[in-house]
């Protein structure tokens, strides 16, 4: 998927944006949106999209824990306390290795989130009447 981030879209309103529909630039957004057919008339609202990192960070503990459970449930009370004594900055090394990868394997795949925030948003009064004329 293109890399939306800086783009701009339009909506109806403040909450729903059209996600089909990207500009460059702010000014086509609203050049768009006072032609587009989908709206009453009336105005509608411009945003800049701000894309969503995925969350890969930090996920070292939950996966030491999860070895731990695996551990305890397969080895009984020898594996109970397995890993509980990891250092700090090997949980931090383990927490870069494990995010690189997750986000070479999102970006190989094109796992990485598809949805957005929209941002800098601002209503476009758009009388359709004054377009027309404009346009005779």
């Amino acid at each position: 998927m293109e890399n939306l981030n800086g783009k701009w879209t339009i909506g109806k309103n403040e909450e729903s944006f059209y996600e089909y529909e990207y500009f460059d630039t702010k000014e086509e957004a609203i050049e768009f949106g006072k032609e587009y057919e989908g709206f009453d008339g009336k105005g509608f609202y411009v945003g800049q999209i701000e894309s969503i990192p995925m969350c890969a960070g930090s996920l070292g503990v939950q996966v030491i824990e999860f070895i731990q459970t695996v551990h305890a449930d397969n080895d009984g009370e020898y594996g109970q306390d397995y890993l509980d004594d990891v250092k700090r900055e090997h949980i931090e090394e383990l927490d870069k290795m494990i995010e690189k990868a997750v986000l070479e394997w999102a970006t190989k795949y094109d796992y990485h989130p598809k949805h957005f925030f929209v941002i800098n948003i601002e209503f476009i009064e758009s009388d359709k009447r004054e377009v027309e004329i404009e346009n005779t």
